[in-house]
């Protein structure tokens, strides 16, 4: 049972069995099989929905092999929305968080569409209480999967595939490798683009390299490559390899934009402050930006010392919303600004937090630690000796 399912259900004329392999959504040209894997759901929901529409199309899948959940729906193409509902047992002490009030994502989807939005409804169970199933309608604030199309025009570009005997493998990290290298444009720099620019291939060519292997592709979350000392991401063979950074240091990240924290975690403004409680410790954050119901628009901010002032004045988490902690309005900082303007900022308001504003509006949160670090980077470059030429 949903309690806000606001839903309307259309229903879809042609289900044919599918196969169990490959999981995921594939599209063959003709329509798309859908497969999930679920050792325990009795049934699952295959949720379909149009590009920001929360109508969905429920399509009930009754073929199984080996807990492989799979159908096949004719005409269903690229850039089709989709997710699932999955009905089965809740029982938290055994492992299983069936809910069919919570729209999930394809774990094997190639693609997704928008973000999450937090709110309490998101979870399984009611905020601090793990054992009582939550009935909320999680879908408006979830983002969809998406069917892609698998079959992309090279436009006749091939594999090298330059033979074993041939091949020299360059490993490096994408910072280590573009950050400090004096003809890649700043803004470029740590990232695939900077990797892709021109001088860098020409510097890599110029070796001999063949095949480029690269180190810690994915960090965990809360680790950002931006902020790790050089000696820490690049491999010895680079640093004997690669004379571009030692000769030609470049500034360190000196903007807002460079040590904000993307994407922001944000929290409804109706919601119990337990729930942003839980938010904060998921997501190792200490403040949330808070939205309107729905709209996503930011109003507020709350930290974990509104929090922790709260229950010291004996508030109940569970009773209290956010809204009634929050600061208002907060004052904000552009991604452009300097580090040192952050930090002027945070000094004369005594603020530990502040909302990043882009071009396109709320961008990141940066925090008193993330300034106070760039700063000590800054003063400590500043006293380095130059190098030799």
């Amino acid at each position: 049972m949903i309690d806000q399912p606001g839903l309307p259900v259309r229903s879809v004329k042609r289900v044919w069995p599918g196969t169990a392999y490959p999981l995921g959504a594939t599209w063959d040209g003709s329509g798309t099989n859908f497969a999930l894997f679920s050792a325990v759901a009795e049934p699952v929901e295959l949720c379909l929905s149009g590009p920001g529409n929360w109508t969905e199309t429920l399509v009930g899948l009754t073929e199984v092999d080996g807990f492989v959940w799979h159908c096949y729906l004719p005409g269903v193409g690229p850039g089709q929305h989709y997710g699932y509902r999955v009905h089965g047992p809740y029982a938290p002490g055994r492992g299983h968080r069936c809910n069919a009030a919570k729209l999930l994502l394809d774990p094997y989807g190639k693609a997704v569409a928008g973000q999450v939005r937090w709110h309490e409804a998101l979870f399984s169970h009611r905020p601090g209480v793990p054992e009582a199933i939550s009935t909320r309608d999680s879908a408006p604030f979830m983002p969809r999967n998406v069917v892609t199309n698998p079959y992309f025009d090279w436009a006749g570009d091939q594999p090298p595939r330059t033979p074993y005997h041939e091949t020299v493998i360059y490993e490096a990290h994408v910072r280590g490798l573009t950050q400090r290298h004096p003809e890649v444009p700043p803004r470029q720099r740590g990232t695939y683009a900077g990797l892709a620019h021109p001088a860098i291939i020409d510097h890599l060519t110029r070796l001999g390299v063949t095949a480029l292997e690269l180190i810690s592709a994915a960090l965990p979350r809360g680790r950002r490559c931006d902020r790790m000392p050089n000696s820490a991401i690049r491999s010895p063979r680079e640093q004997i390899m690669t004379d571009a950074p030692a000769q030609h240091p470049a500034p360190l990240p000196a903007t807002v934009a460079d040590v904000m924290h993307p994407p922001v975690t944000a929290v409804n403004q109706n919601d119990h402050v337990a729930a942003a409680a839980y938010l904060m410790k998921r997501a190792g954050a200490t403040a949330l930006i808070v939205t309107q119901e729905h709209a996503g628009k930011p109003v507020g901010i709350i930290t974990e010392a509104d929090i922790s002032h709260a229950v010291a004045d004996g508030k109940n988490p569970d009773d209290v919303r956010i809204y009634q902690l929050m600061t208002v309005d907060p004052t904000v900082v552009s991604a452009a600004a300097s580090i040192r303007d952050a930090a002027k900022v945070m000094t004369s308001g005594r603020f530990r937090h502040l909302p990043v504003m882009g071009d396109a509006g709320l961008v990141g949160i940066v925090d008193i630690t993330d300034v106070c670090s760039a700063l000590l980077d800054l003063s400590a470059a500043a006293e380095e000796p130059p190098s030799d030429p």
